[in-house]
């Protein structure tokens, strides 16, 4: 993956390029250009573009599940803002489209319960989230179901220094810190 940011993305975009963050089998960018669609399709060996809607000019299966085939999160949607709170804690926005991590809380309160505007409410106005859920849980050999309350998002980063802006952060050991 490193490979990819430094012998493609840099070079191609140069400083017109911004890496929002990376995950584990991910990179997330933030890319000023004419036309993405138009670059990415003059480099489709590095893509799948499997999930795209079938009208959409990229769409193919040639590199459907392919190993190390970058994939589109938001199948073909230009996302529209980006907020990242901490590391696996995210969420991107393009049009009426959400798609929305916080690693550690349910799938099922982040899809119901947590909106884009959560995330951005988060960032400028710092403090814990607390949702509610309820489970199935066994006691004594009895089954019974329990409500609970989750901290769900949370805007320290305890990996990374926050710089004066409020938003843009570095990691600890960086030599501007």
């Amino acid at each position: 993956m490193y490979d990819f940011h430094y012998t493609h993305m840099k070079p191609k975009y140069g400083s017109n390029v911004r890496l929002l963050f990376t995950d584990t089998d991910s990179l997330c960018y933030e890319v000023v250009t004419e036309d993405i669609y138009a670059d990415m399709g003059q480099d489709q060996h590095l893509y799948d573009f499997s999930d795209y809607q079938t009208t959409h000019p990229l769409f193919s299966n040639t590199n459907k599940k392919i190993l190390g085939k970058f994939k589109d999160e938001l199948s073909g949607s230009i996302a529209e803002e980006f907020v990242g709170l901490k590391p696996k804690m995210y969420s991107l926005k393009s049009g009426s489209i959400e798609k929305k991590t916080a690693k550690g809380v349910s799938k099922l309160i982040v899809k119901r319960q947590i909106r884009h505007d959560d995330y951005i409410k988060c960032l400028f106005q710092p403090h814990r989230e607390l949702k509610h859920g309820q489970r199935i849980a066994s006691h004594c050999h009895k089954l019974q179901t329990l409500a609970y309350g989750k901290a769900t998002l949370c805007p320290i980063d305890t990996k990374r220094y926050l710089l004066d802006d409020g938003i843009t952060s570095l990691a600890y050991g960086h030599h501007e810190i």
